[in-house]
């Protein structure tokens, strides 16, 4: 596996209070920012999608609220297969959640 995947997998491990998680989330979003759209799809398949709108939706991972949603964007930004990916692990209890997550920060 590559650096981005061996970044990917620790970052996905960390703890949600960890130090390391904000500055291994820097890395994952600048690997995003940066990359086409393949390297998008291959990051959501790897669990990255999952494990964000997992993070999003935890109570318990609210400090951690601002990087997931940072890098969530970067994932989903102009890449319809990603959105489409997105909306398929939203049921209507998940959706109806993560707007309340939303409306409550704005």
């Amino acid at each position: 596996p590559g650096l981005i995947s061996q970044i990917l997998t620790v970052f996905m491990r960390e703890a949600s209070d960890s130090t390391y998680r904000f500055w291994l989330a820097s890395c994952v979003e600048a690997f995003l920012r940066g990359s086409d759209t393949r390297s998008q799809v291959l990051m959501a398949r790897a669990g990255l999608l999952s494990h964000l709108i997992e993070g999003v939706l935890n109570p318990q991972c609210s400090g951690n609220l601002q990087t997931n949603f940072d890098v969530l964007g970067e994932l989903i930004k102009c890449n319809p297969e990603v959105f489409r990916m997105f909306n398929e692990l939203l049921d209507d209890k998940k959706y109806t959640a993560l707007m309340q997550v939303v409306v409550a920060n704005l």
